[in-house]
């Protein structure tokens, strides 16, 4: 689902101090390997600890979606997965909103589910290299559309995070927690609100400069891992091919 618990309690100022966190690195999983059957277990314990309940919905579009691991100094501490219309014949969040048509739906990947364990949430410090590794692999990919489902609360954060959220879906139970909204965002859209920022704040830039790597074309050997150390001025991040 939306990552819910993970950035609870976030502040404004979080993103731009991030010294303190540990080593960020993000994997992407394709395919059905023991990797992400092991991510997707952990998914699972963690949607647990939340009170999540989604049943067996995570196994039922393994087969369909993409994976990322999140790494905080080499060991496993959450991720997230993605389901791309283009790889599945229906989206997670058409189980709750059947009504709904979403903008330009065959190019939309939904975010499943995007959380980490719990000494790691309320930091950016693997929020951030999350993104940028789905954001990177949906404009590789010609997906122009993002959606997912956060409470209310959770929208306001990410907008204030500049994440250009548009509510599609009015607010209704998902996963036996609170109400959530149905929303989009467009890819470009994000790029650009993440471009505005960066004239004024360094860790955007950081965030800029990495959405900006070459990505790899579609159907290629995708980069290893995605090592944003630390997302601040003059801290290099690069991708480990």
């Amino acid at each position: 689902m939306e990552g819910s618990g993970m950035m609870t309690g976030t502040k404004d100022s979080d993103i731009s101090d991030m010294a303190a966190e540990p080593k960020a690195s993000v994997v992407r999983l394709d395919g059905q390997t023991e990797e992400v059957g092991h991510l997707v277990t952990a998914l699972e314990q963690i949607a647990a600890d939340l009170s999540w309940q989604p049943g067996q919905q995570l196994r039922e579009y393994q087969a369909q979606a993409v994976h990322f691991a999140a790494y905080a100094d080499g060991v496993l501490a959450g991720g997230m997965q993605l389901v791309p219309a283009t790889l599945s014949q229906t989206l997670p969040c058409e189980l709750v909103w059947p009504e709904v048509t979403l903008p330009r739906r065959d190019r939309t990947a939904h975010i499943a589910i995007m959380a980490l364990r719990p000494e790691h949430r309320g930091t950016a410090g693997l929020l951030w290299p999350l993104c940028i590794a789905m954001w990177r692999y949906c404009a590789a990919h010609s997906l122009t559309d993002i959606s997912l489902e956060v409470t209310p609360d959770l929208y306001r954060l990410y907008r204030r995070l500049g994440w250009p959220l548009e509510i599609v879906g009015s607010l209704r139970p998902h996963w036996g927690e609170d109400t959530c909204y149905l929303c989009r965002m467009g890819v470009a859209e994000v790029a650009g609100e993440m471009m505005i920022r960066a004239t004024q704040a360094s860790t955007y830039r950081s965030i800029v400069s990495l959405m900006s790597l070459p990505c790899e074309k579609p159907g290629s050997r995708p980069p290893a891992v995605l090592q944003p150390s630390v997302l601040q001025p003059g801290n290099c991040c690069e991708t480990v091919v």
